[in-house]
Order: structure tokens, then sequence, then C-alpha cells
């Protein structure tokens, strides 16, 4: 029951619509513009920098947020903290608040990781931030490819630090569950990218 209840905890907890709300004070639908992605990078690109900045913000808080409560409530139990990082996922990808759509989860997922395994939440960021300036005009592919490669960087990073056993088995597990959840989030965009361009 506890893990269930940190998952419902910290799914309203990412359902919260930060770029909805943000993109509705200013008379927009952040669903009606570019991507339609209830995200910080969409968020950037049609309303204004600034409220991207405060979207990715917010949303990596509520990755902090929710998992940080799951440990706190818990007393750092392992699966219970797990459940909640798949639950602000979830959340925030398909939010019960705006008729199941939202982000992408990346600022999302990032949060989460960072109270659980920091090293591994830093190491998976670098990767994404060394595959976006390598694939500059692919910046969707360069996203999806980070993201696969999280459960792999997570198990090297974990297998440097010494952890084994079922700790070991879990965390890659949900890295490799949350990392499928983001990818299916991309796939569209991301056959509109890889799609030949017309002259």
């Amino acid at each position: 029951m506890i893990n269930l209840a940190s998952f419902v905890m910290a799914y309203l907890i990412g359902s919260f619509p930060t770029a909805y709300l943000l993109a509705r004070a200013q008379g927009k639908n952040i669903f009606e513009l570019g991507s339609g992605s209830m995200g910080a990078m969409n968020t950037a690109r049609n309303l204004s920098p600034a409220t991207g900045i405060s979207v990715l913000l917010i949303d990596l808080g509520k990755g902090l947020l929710a998992v940080g409560l799951a440990r706190w409530l818990t007393g750092a139990e392992l699966l219970p903290m797990l459940a909640a990082i798949l639950g602000v996922i979830a959340g925030h990808a398909w939010s019960i608040f705006v008729s199941f759509r939202g982000g992408k989860a990346l600022a999302t997922t990032l949060g989460a990781g960072l109270i659980l395994f920091p090293v591994v939440g830093i190491g998976a960021f670098l990767v994404l931030i060394i595959l976006i300036l390598s694939l500059k005009k692919r910046p969707i592919l360069a996203a999806v490819i980070a993201v696969a490669l999280f459960p792999v960087v997570t198990a090297l990073i974990l297998s440097f630090y010494g952890e084994s056993g079922s700790s070991f088995i879990y965390k890659v597990a949900t890295v490799a569950l949350f990392s499928l959840l983001i990818i299916i989030k991309h796939l569209a965009d991301l056959i509109k990218e890889l799609a030949p361009k017309e002259d």
C-alpha cells in the first residue's frame, strides 16, 4: 500500500500543469502552440525564454518534491521512492488535470533522479547535453538516444560505486522504465524530425 500511495501522491504532484497555466495567464493555449507539448522547450520557443525557464525550474521542482516527500514520509525506503519517480513522471507526461496530456518529462525526471541517485542524474544530464550539442539539427533524436542510454549510464555508475543486489536491479529497472515512458512521449516528434523534407 505504501508503494501505491507514493505513486499516487507523486502522480498528482507531477500532474500540476505548469506550462498550461503559465500559457493561459498570457492568453494562450500551450497545446495549440508549436509541438503542442507542455514542456519547457516548447514554452520557450512559443511564449518567451523567461516563461520556458520558469516551466523548467517548476517541473524540475515537481520531481524533487515528489521523491523528496516519499523519502521523508517512508524513512528513505527504496521501493516507495522508486514508485514516486514513476508516479511523478507519469503525472507530468499524462496529467489528469488536462485530459491526460502533458510534456516530455525530461526536467521532471532529472529532478526526481537527483533525490535518489544524484550522481546518476548528473551523469545522465551530461550525456543529454553532449548528444544535443553533437546533433544540433536533430535535437529530438539526441534526446531519445540520451534517454535510451540512461539505464546503461545508471548501471555503469552504480557499479563504479560498488552497488549490487536488489537495490542495483530495482534502480536500473526503474530507470529503464521511465526511459521507455519518455521515449514514448518523444516518438511522434521524432518521426516528424526524421521524415524526409520536401523541396
